[in-house]
C-alpha cells in the first residue's frame, strides 16, 4: 500500500494589523485590535468565552468580528476621531452564547452594518451612536439598548427580549425598515415613534412615550401594532396637532389592554382593539378623549372602553364602561 502524505490541515485567518491576542485561564482569549478591522478581513474568537475589544483613531470596522460560540464580551468603544470618523460597515456576530456587545461612547461615530447577537441571551447596547443597520439578537431572552436609530431593523428575535430605543425614525420611502419584538412575550419601550412597531406573537408591553414630528413633504403613518397575544400598549398622546405624524395603534389578535390619553385632537390618528375582547382607556383608567380627528374602534369582540368623545370624534364597537 503506497503512502500518502496526510492532509493539510487549514489554519486559522491571521488577525488584522494592530490586533494582539493573549490567552484566558477560561481557555478563551483576550483580543485587542487598536487599528480598527478593515475591510476582506476577520476577527474570530473561539468556542469559549473570549474577550475582544476594537478602537482604532480614524480607522474603520469595515471586517467581520466573530466571536462564535461562548459567552463572548465584544467592545467597540473609546474612539475619538479627531480628523475623520469611525464607521462600523462590517458585522459584529457573537454567535452562540450569552453574549454581551457594547458599541458606545464615540464621536462622529456611525454603524450601517449589522450586529447579530446569536442564539442565547444577549445583550446589545448601542448608545452614543448613529445607528442605520440591523440589530438581531436571535434566540433567547436578549436585551437591546440603542439611542437614536434611522432606516435599521431592530429584531429581537423568538425570545422573551427587552427593547429600549431612544428614538427610531424611519422616512416615508422607506419600507424595509422595522422595529419588531418577534416570538415571545416582549417589553419594548420607545422615547420617540416615527416608523413601524410590531410587538410580534406572545404577550408583549409595549410603550411609546411620543410620536414623532413631521421633517418633510412625506408622510407616513405611525404604527403600533402588537400582533398576535394578549398585549398591553400604552402610548402618549397620538395626533395632537398637525405638526405631528398622523397614528395607528392596533392591539392584534388577543385579549389587549391599550391606555393613551387622547386621539386625534389636531391630527388623524386611530386606536383599534382587532380581534377578541379588549379594553380601550386613558392612563390608570382613565377615559381617552377622542378629538374631531381620532377613532376608537375595538374591533370583533366584547370590547370594554373609557371615551370622552364630546369633541366630535368618533367611537365604535366599544361597550361603554
Amino acid at each position: 500500500m503506497a503512502w500518502a502524505a496526510p492532509a493539510a490541515v487549514a489554519e486559522a485567518p491571521a488577525d488584522p494589523p494592530g490586533c494582539t491576542r493573549s490567552a484566558l485561564p477560561t481557555g478563551g482569549v483576550h483580543i485587542v485590535c487598536s487599528q480598527g478591522v478593515p475591510a476582506g478581513t476577520s476577527l474570530n474568537g473561539t468556542d469559549k468565552a473570549d474577550i475582544i475589544e476594537v478602537s482604532g483613531g480614524d480607522a474603520h470596522l469595515n471586517g467581520a468580528v466573530n466571536g462564535l460560540g461562548g459567552d463572548d464580551v465584544i467592545t467597540v468603544d473609546r474612539i475619538r476621531a479627531s480628523g475623520g470618523s469611525f464607521e462600523i460597515r462590517g458585522s459584529i456576530d457573537g454567535g452562540d452564547g450569552d453574549d454581551r456587545i457594547t458599541v458606545t461612547d464615540q464621536d462622529r461615530f456611525s454603524v450601517e452594518g449589522p450586529i447579530h447577537g446569536g442564539a442565547g441571551d444577549d445583550t446589545i447596547t448601542t448608545g452614543g451612536v448613529s445607528f442605520r443597520g440591523l440589530i438581531d439578537g436571535g434566540a433567547g431572552d436578549d436585551r437591546i439598548t440603542t439611542g437614536g436609530v434611522h432606516s435599521a431593523v431592530i429584531d429581537g428575535g423568538e425570545g422573551n427580549d427587552t427593547l429600549q430605543l431612544a428614538a427610531y425614525v424611519v422616512p416615508a420611502y422607506d419600507k424595509s425598515s422595522r422595529l419588531d419584538g418577534g416570538p415571545g412575550n416582549d417589553t419594548i419601550t420607545v422615547g420617540s415613534l416615527s416608523g413601524p412597531l410590531h410587538g410580534g406573537p406572545g404577550a408583549d408591553e409595549i410603550t411609546v412615550n411620543g410620536i414623532g414630528r413631521l421633517t418633510g413633504r412625506l408622510i407616513r403613518t405611525v404604527t403600533v401594532d402588537g400582533d398576535e397575544g394578549a398585549d398591553v400598549i400604552r402610548l402618549g398622546a397620538i395626533g395632537v396637532d398637525d405638526g405631528e405624524l398622523p397614528g395607528l395603534v392596533r392591539g392584534g389578535a388577543g385579549a389587549d389592554l391599550i391606555e393613551v390619553p387622547s386621539v386625534g385632537l389636531g391630527r388623524n390618528a386611530m386606536v383599534s382593539g382587532d380581534d377578541d375582547d379588549d379594553v380601550i382607556q386613558g392612563p390608570g383608567g382613565t377615559s381617552v378623549v377622542v378629538g374631531p380627528y381620532g377613532t376608537v374602534d375595538g374591533g370583533r369582540g366584547d370590547n370594554l372602553c373609557r371615551t370622552d368623545n364630546r369633541a366630535g370624534g368618533t367611537v365604535t364597537n366599544c361597550g361603554a364602561v
